[in-house]
C-alpha cells in the first residue's frame, strides 16, 4: 500500500509539473553536472601522500531543478516566483536533507527598473541565485572548489531564510542590491536580538567591455558570544578582445577561518581567453590571515592557489570541462609543523596542501 501511495504521489507531482510547464509564463529548468576528481594530498607532518579518485557532482554548477514563473499585473508591474532545489547526481539525494527548495524559494515583484523579493535566498556574493552580484569577478565563476575561490575567498556560507531583498537599476549598466534576513535559522527565537541576521549591500556596473562590483555582507551572532562576521569583496574584469583580465580582493573581519576567528586579506588575478570552441581559464590566488595568538603561539595562516582550466562547448547546452588546481599552505597551514606557529588542524592543512584534477 505504501509503495502504491508513493507512486500515486509521484504521478500527481509529475502531473502538476506538466500543467505548470504548459501555463503561460511558467518554466521548468535545471542543470546536470557530473564528473571525476583526482585529489592528491601531500603528506602532513611527514605522513605519506595520498591520491584519491572519486565521482563528484556539481563541480562547475550545482545539479539543480527549478520552477519559475511570472505574470504581468499592469504595463510596468510583474509578479513572479522562483523555486530551486539542488541534488547530487551520483546518488540522487538532496544536497540539504529534509529541505525541498534549498537554493532559493522567492516570491518577487518587478518594475521596469526595480525588483523586490521575500523568502529564502543565496547571499549577494555566493555566485548563485537571483540576487547574486559577484559571479563575474572570477574566471572560474565560483566553480571547481578552490579554483573558483570557494576555499580561498571568504564566503558567508549560508542560504538566508526569512529574507527580503531589493534591487534597483537607476541607469543603464548599474545595479544596487540590498538584502536582510529577519532570522537565518529555520526556527526563530522569541527575542529578535537573539536571532542571527544576515545583512548585505552590493553594487555592480557593466558595459560592453567592463564589469566591476563590490559587496559588503555581515552575519550577527545573536545570543552567541561572538563578534559580527563581516566580509567585503570587490572585483573587476575587462575585455581586451583577445583575452579578458580579472582582479579581485576580499577583506574579512572576525571571520571563521581554519578553526579560528581572524581577519584576512585575499587577492586574485586571472584571465580567460577563447581557444577553439571553448574557453581557457586561469587564476592565481593568495590568502593571508592576520596574525593572532593561540596558546601563546602565533597563528598566521597563508595559502597560495594556482589554477588552469578549459571549458569546451559541444552545443548550446552541453559542455566538457577540465580543471587543475595546485594549493600550498604556509606558516600555520604548512604541511610540516613549525614550532614557532600554532598550526591549523590536520584536515585544514591537508586541504591547503593538495592538487586537484577535475574532468566532467
Amino acid at each position: 500500500m505504501m509503495k502504491m501511495t508513493q507512486r500515486l504521489t509521484a504521478l500527481a507531482v509529475l502531473g502538476a509539473l506538466s500543467s505548470l510547464a504548459c501555463a503561460e509564463g511558467v518554466q521548468i529548468y535545471g542543470s546536470l553536472d557530473t564528473g571525476f576528481r583526482i585529489t592528491a594530498n601531500r603528506g602532513i607532518d611527514g605522513g605519506s601522500s595520498q591520491t584519491m579518485t572519486a565521482m563528484e557532482t556539481g563541480q562547475f554548477f550545482p545539479n539543480m531543478i527549478g520552477i519559475k514563473g511570472e505574470e504581468t499585473l499592469s504595463n510596468n508591474l510583474r509578479i513572479g516566483f522562483s523555486l530551486e532545489n539542488r541534488f547530487n547526481s551520483d546518488s540522487g539525494t538532496f544536497v540539504e536533507a529534509n529541505r525541498l527548495f534549498d537554493n532559493q524559494a522567492l516570491l518577487m515583484l518587478h518594475g521596469d527598473k526595480w525588483s523586490v523579493a521575500a523568502g529564502r535566498m543565496e547571499g549577494l556574493s555566493s555566485t548563485m541565485g537571483e540576487f547574486d552580484v559577484m559571479c563575474p569577478m572570477d574566471p572560474f565563476e565560483g566553480g571547481w572548489a578552490e579554483a573558483g575561490g570557494g576555499n580561498v575567498f571568504a564566503n558567508i556560507g549560508l542560504s538566508a531564510n526569512n529574507a527580503v531583498a531589493a534591487r534597483i537599476r537607476p541607469i543603464d549598466g548599474l545595479t544596487v542590491t540590498g538584502a536582510y534576513s529577519l532570522s537565518i535559522a529555520d526556527t526563530e527565537k522569541a527575542s529578535y536580538g537573539d536571532n542571527q541576521h544576515y545583512a548585505a549591500l552590493g553594487t555592480s556596473y557593466t558595459n560592453e567591455r567592463l564589469w566591476a562590483g563590490i559587496t559588503y555582507e555581515a552575519v550577527t551572532r545573536g545570543d552567541v558570544a561572538a563578534k559580527t562576521d563581516q566580509v567585503v569583496k570587490a572585483g573587476v574584469n575587462y575585455d581586451f578582445g583577445a583575452l579578458r583580465a580579472f582582479a579581485a580582493y576580499s577583506f574579512t573581519k572576525d571571520h571563521a577561518w581554519y578553526g579560528q576567528t581572524i581577519d584576512s586579506n585575499t587577492y586574485m588575478l586571472g584571465l580567460t581567453a577563447p581557444l577553439g570552441n571553448g574557453l581557457l581559464r586561469t587564476s592565481v590566488q593568495w590568502f593571508d590571515g592576520d596574525t593572532t595568538t593561540v596558546n601563546e603561539k602565533t597563528f598566521s595562516p597563508q595559502r597560495l592557489v594556482a589554477s588552469v582550466g578549459y571549458t569546451y562547448n559541444l552545443s548550446q547546452r552541453t559542455m566538457l570541462w577540465s580543471v587543475y588546481s595546485y594549493s600550498q599552505g604556509k606558516k600555520s597551514l604548512d604541511k610540516d609543523s613549525d614550532a614557532g606557529y600554532a598550526m591549523a588542524d590536520v584536515d585544514s592543512r591537508a586541504e591547503a596542501n593538495r592538487s586537484l584534477l577535475s574532468l566532467g
